[in-house]
């Protein structure tokens, strides 16, 4: 099993010295893997996908559309805002196909008063976030194909557009008290 072409699938590669060759392709997801005594290989094929719930004024209700919905603390393993300040907006990630890398998705937000969800920053394969304390502003781990993953800040408002801060490639972006902004860069 390898994820290299952007969601988990089979591959084989002859010993020594082949080329690896992907077997299984497709919008479905292969897992595990079973070599019969044919030599033919036998593994589970399905779609994943995820929904977020809410609990709230005691009734249970579901919060994001369709696709494959997660949760920050899923996706890069670092502590995130899910809720503005104010309680009345959840942001998380939505992944609507193949993904770009894993745990990637679109920036999505449900507003928890109306109902609504809308993508906050569309097209882009977000991989982690963070919310300012304020919840002005968004800070963010975005991988484009076939590129390293960069950190990128903007505003929840969407008056200006993201801007790249820094041309390392790094992950986990995280918002200081003093509105610093911590990541983990790779560097050589």
């Amino acid at each position: 099993n390898s994820n290299a072409s952007g969601q988990p699938q089979i591959w084989r590669q002859r010993f020594p010295g082949g080329e690896p060759e992907q077997v299984t392709f497709g919008p479905a997801e292969s897992a595990g893997i079973a070599v019969a005594p044919d030599a033919s290989i036998i593994t589970s094929i399905g779609l994943s996908q995820g929904a977020i719930w809410v609990h709230q004024n005691g009734n249970d209700r579901q919060v994001s559309g369709e696709g494959d919905a997660t949760l920050p603390a899923w996706g890069d393993g670092f502590p995130s805002s899910v809720f503005s300040p104010d309680g009345t907006t959840m942001y998380y990630l939505l992944r609507k196909g193949p993904t770009r890398g894993f745990a990637s998705g679109e920036l999505w937000t449900a507003d928890l008063r109306t109902g609504a969800n809308s993508a906050l920053l569309p097209g882009l394969a977000i991989t982690s976030y963070d919310v300012s304390r304020d919840g002005s502003e968004i800070v963010f781990a975005a991988i484009e194909e076939g590129k390293e993953t960069k950190i990128w800040h903007t505003r929840t408002d969407r008056r200006e557009p993201p801007r790249q801060i820094t041309p390392m490639q790094a992950f986990g972006p995280v918002f200081g008290a003093a509105r610093d902004i911590f990541f983990r860069g790779v560097e050589g």
